[in-house]
């Protein structure tokens, strides 16, 4: 019994992660979610409490994701944000999730592991004179999800400047580690 509770809720959130990214919080439908898990609406109020229970399970699971499933290496800011851009190009789905999260959440998604991490490690590579101190830790971190994340089909801009983007992702990669490199390198030694 349990493993076909647990086989069904999966499907839910599998089914929850599809209309999410589609549609937001607002435009998503219950309805849906569930023929498209072949489950019913009472199993998502259960497993979940409501459709904002629901969001914030699938939230917590992709964010986390897109925020530990990509490491920084003490060493290597620039590779990060390469490894990034590859993970923001082939998971489009994470990329309209964190769209919508900045859309429709209206406070911290609690359970998703920090930046804290990261900003440490940058923060660490500064100290050392590996990174240069000229922008902060929080500052470099979030213009290189900015950049990485330009291409990706939900973001506009990106996506009218370039329809085909995946087919330039090489380029647009090598760019991208080439102006973090230039954000990051510490000025010459006088």
């Amino acid at each position: 019994m349990r493993q076909d509770s647990e086989a069904t809720r999966q499907r839910i959130l599998e089914a929850a992660v599809v209309e999410f990214a589609e549609h937001g919080i607002a435009g998503a439908r219950v309805d849906r979610i569930a023929t498209a898990a072949e489950s019913n609406k009472q199993l998502i109020y259960q497993y979940f409490g409501n459709k904002e229970g629901l969001f914030h399970t699938v939230l917590v699971q992709e964010l986390a994701r897109a925020t530990e499933g990509v490491p920084l290496p003490p060493d290597d800011v620039e590779g990060y944000a390469g490894a990034y851009f590859d993970f923001a190009m082939a998971n489009p789905r994470v990329m309209r999730l964190i769209a919508w999260c900045g859309l429709e959440a209206k406070r911290p998604v609690a359970g998703v592991g920090s930046a804290k991490s990261k900003l440490d490690l940058i923060a660490a590579a500064q100290q050392s004179r590996k990174v240069s101190d000229r922008f902060s830790p929080e500052f470099i971190l979030s213009t290189i999800s900015a950049v990485c994340t330009a291409w990706v089909p939900s973001n506009w801009y990106g996506s009218q400047l370039d329809p085909d983007a995946a087919t330039n992702a090489a380029r647009y990669r090598e760019s991208i580690v080439r102006l973090v490199g230039m954000m990051i390198r510490p000025d010459p030694k006088p």
